[in-house]
């Protein structure tokens, strides 16, 4: 899953124009909507990977019915995510979701880092 991340950040990175240019329809009346937005998708696309990790922890907790582990890691990420967008929007603007966003793929990547190796350690420790 990293590999694919990794394959579709960069991908997005060199596609960000593109992208804005097609969802604002007339870039060009709308100059500074146009720049927020890709500076928004390049600045995300760094960290994109992050989210096919998470979706192997999410997938791996589930499959092994710890379920209650992504639970705790989503909301962590989405509630950091929304105090942290609430806190940098005055400073940086559109860019404050893309460093939120950044910020709680992180901290539940941790999270479900930490987790895993404890419970690698209990099932060393079991038999």
């Amino acid at each position: 899953m990293l590999v694919q991340g990794t394959i579709c950040a960069v991908t997005l990175y060199f596609n960000a124009p593109v992208t804005v240019k097609a969802m604002l329809g007339n870039a060009a009346s709308h100059p500074v909507m146009a720049k927020s937005g890709i500076i928004y998708l390049q600045l995300i696309s760094f960290f994109y990977p992050l989210c096919y990790t998470g979706g192997t922890f999410t997938g791996t907790y589930n499959g092994l019915g710890k379920m209650v582990l992504t639970l705790a890691g989503s909301t962590l990420q989405i509630a950091l995510r929304v105090i942290l967008t609430w806190f940098f929007f005055p400073h940086f603007g559109l860019t404050a979701p893309a460093i939120a966003t950044s910020i709680g793929w992180l901290m539940a990547n941790l999270f479900w880092f930490i987790c895993l190796t404890r419970l690698r350690r209990q099932s060393l420790l079991q038999t």
